[in-house]
């Protein structure tokens, strides 16, 4: 029997405000944590307007199911890391 896993995916903000333009672009922490039965590629920190993929891997006898708090169920997901 094949079993299921899904993929939580958590992002932590990380702001840098100032009115100095010099200043650092602002990063946002991403943090991607998968459930029993398979693995994600690692986040990390990354600037704003960077494009990341992140990517699911299903361990024998599991199959991929989607990823919590969005649609997809493709294996890699891609988005933009934008400031709203």
């Amino acid at each position: 029997m094949k079993k299921l896993f899904s993929l939580l995916t958590t992002f932590a903000i990380v702001l840098s405000c100032s009115s100095d333009e010099t200043s650092a672009p602002i990063q946002y922490t991403l943090t991607v944590t998968a459930s029993e039965g398979g693995s994600v590629t690692d986040g990390g920190t990354f600037d704003d307007g960077t494009e990341v993929t992140i990517t699911a891997t299903a361990n024998e006898f599991y199959t991929f199911s989607g990823w919590e708090g969005n649609d997809s169920n493709e294996i890699a997901l891609e988005f933009k890391l934008i400031l709203i």
